[in-house]
């Protein structure tokens, strides 16, 4: 406990800290301890690690560079999180656009951030192309599409990024040395309850203080499996469940979107210590018949 209070008076202060070199520290101490639980995949900290360089190296070449804006609008996988780590070691920022809108609310959310570029699921394009005529990218204004390495018949001007990532390098990218914990990682969406939505950028030390609050508060370790079936873009999916596994280098089980009736069945397949639930999912467990040996979990709320 004392590391983790100790790490978040230290973020204070200007630190040479920052997810990308998170998740290399990571891929250097524990490389062969699973990072990812998605579906049947079963992803370490090296390969994800290498598979984030592979991002880093591919804009790093393009001309992307610190204080860039990519936009992603992408549903829960683990492309998701390769985007996101490999852009944030050239300190591109990410903003992780609302899946979930629709329209002039979609259009304007990423017209707000003023991208260079959209990274989008193949689920999304016919989405895009409904909002497209009302998008304003900022030069070179590129449409990428991650496939999932499915042939994907694509309009004209929208690349897939797969192919483009597959010659990429996978080193580290020495530039993340110059990224610290003053620097913005990415950007979030208020859900404008309150007023109109607002882009809310995320330090680097804010996602890193999370993921140690988690560690002292909440006893989370590597040794331990996060649950996390929350939306990515949402705060509760990034910071909280996404930051606890960067710092604490746990494994974590993505899942596309919450369904009460796989939920014990996925907690006992994954071995899960931790839950982050939000709003009325704790409710709809409680209400399920008890089964036979169900376990133990954390619960973070």
């Amino acid at each position: 406990m004392d590391y983790h209070v100790n790490a978040i008076k230290d973020l204070a202060r200007t630190q040479p800290r920052s997810l990308g070199a998170e998740i290399e520290k990571l891929a250097r101490d524990k490389p062969l301890h699973t990072a990812i639980y998605y579906e049947e995949r079963k992803i370490n900290y090296q390969e994800f690690n290498k598979l984030a360089n592979r991002y880093a190296n591919y804009f790093f070449n393009q001309g992307f560079k610190k204080g860039d804006v990519v936009a992603l609008l992408m549903p829960n996988r683990p492309e998701y999180l390769t985007a996101v780590v490999g852009l944030s070691k050239l300190g591109v920022i990410v903003a992780l656009i609302n899946s979930e809108v629709r329209g002039e609310v979609l259009a304007a959310g990423i017209n707000m951030v003023e991208a260079k570029a959209v990274i989008m699921g193949h689920e999304f394009v016919e989405l895009y192309q409904t909002i497209a005529e009302r998008i304003r990218l900022h030069f070179p204004a590129r449409l990428m599409v991650e496939t999932e390495d499915q042939a994907v018949l694509l309009p004209e001007h929208y690349e897939d990024l797969n192919k483009l990532l597959k010659s990429a390098a996978e080193d580290n990218p020495p530039v993340t040395a110059d990224i610290n914990s003053d620097d913005i990682l990415a950007i979030i969406f208020a859900a404008g309850t309150f007023g109109d939505r607002k882009a809310v950028p995320v330090l680097q030390k804010r996602f890193l203080s999370v993921g140690h609050k988690a560690g002292a508060f909440c006893h989370m370790n590597g040794d331990r499996v996060l649950y996390m079936s929350l939306p990515l873009h949402l705060n509760s999916g990034f910071n909280v469940c996404f930051g606890s596994m960067a710092v604490n280098g746990c494994s974590m089980v993505i899942k596309k979107r919450f369904s009460v009736h796989q939920f014990w069945d996925d907690i006992r397949k994954y071995q899960a210590d931790y839950f982050v639930g939000v709003g009325e999912m704790c409710r709809y467990i409680y209400s399920l018949p008890e089964l036979p040996g169900m376990q133990i979990i954390r619960w973070i709320l």
